[in-house]
């Protein structure tokens, strides 16, 4: 039978086991006490806390709670089991790659460097602006196009490149998050800035498979061993060499006639 508390008493209760309120404040607002002090207030709500029939309410309205919440979260086998095998499989490029294009001299003509058009435009104007302060005999010289325009660093590397030698030029591409795929989405960790930039944070794959594994039934700690169509099983639970070899013959005997 559940024991009644008073409107004050359930309001209070409420808002300690659902709401997760302080005692000081779950009293001060079952009790309309916001004139009190904060630490009468505090001392009150330990008052009214203790009580058996309030204290059985409290413990009631989180154990519900907690049922709930499980509930709501709660994951099947096989939704959990297809959270591991998305993680395993997804490419991490998809989060972040490393990709090697040509150098600025690999397709530039002559082997000379070659310029991106807007780039060889604002350098030049930037010259010219320089010169217009200094005397003549002192003006720097204009930007050479000697390699061209049009710079593509997505294009491959030059295997007869003089000055990378067909090597090329390493980049790091991240990816936009919020374009990512269901799998990407599972192997997402967040990021992190850093002295040296931001880091992009992955799940872990290897224990993702190893995940799958177990539940599976790929790990155990048993010896399966098939002998003229019988199925025996030694389970280990020594470390001596001489036990050991002693508990496998007696098994073999046992199935050997």
């Amino acid at each position: 039978m559940q024991m009644k508390l008073t409107d004050k008493q359930e309001k209070f209760a409420l808002n300690v086991g659902l709401k997760g309120m302080t005692q000081a404040a779950a009293y001060v607002d079952a009790y309309d006490a916001g004139q009190l002090l904060p630490d009468v207030a505090a001392k009150r709500g330990q008052g009214v806390a203790a009580n058996m029939k309030v204290a059985t309410r409290i413990n009631t309205l989180r154990e519900e709670q907690s049922r709930l919440a499980v509930q709501d979260f709660s994951m099947s086998v096989k939704e959990l089991m297809n959270t591991y095998i998305q993680i395993f499989l997804t490419d991490p490029n998809e989060l972040i790659s490393m990709r090697v294009g040509c150098c600025r001299y690999c397709w530039g003509r002559g082997g000379g460097y070659q310029w991106r058009d807007r780039e060889y435009m604002d350098e030049l104007a930037r010259v010219e602006k320089a010169n217009e302060r200094l005397p003549v005999e002192k003006h720097q010289p204009l930007p050479a196009p000697q390699g061209g325009f049009g710079f593509n660093l997505a294009l491959d590397p030059n295997p007869e490149c003089l000055e990378c030698s067909g090597e090329g030029v390493m980049r790091v591409v991240p990816k936009d998050t919020t374009k990512l795929s269901p799998g990407a989405l599972h192997l997402y960790r967040g990021v992190k800035v850093t002295k040296d930039g931001v880091q992009v944070l992955f799940g872990d794959k290897e224990k993702a498979l190893e995940n799958i594994g177990r539940m599976l039934g790929a790990f155990n700690d048993k010896v399966r061993v098939d002998i003229t169509g019988k199925l025996a099983e030694l389970r280990l639970t020594t470390n001596d060499p001489n036990e050991a070899a002693a508990a496998y013959q007696k098994m073999v005997a046992a199935f050997s006639t």
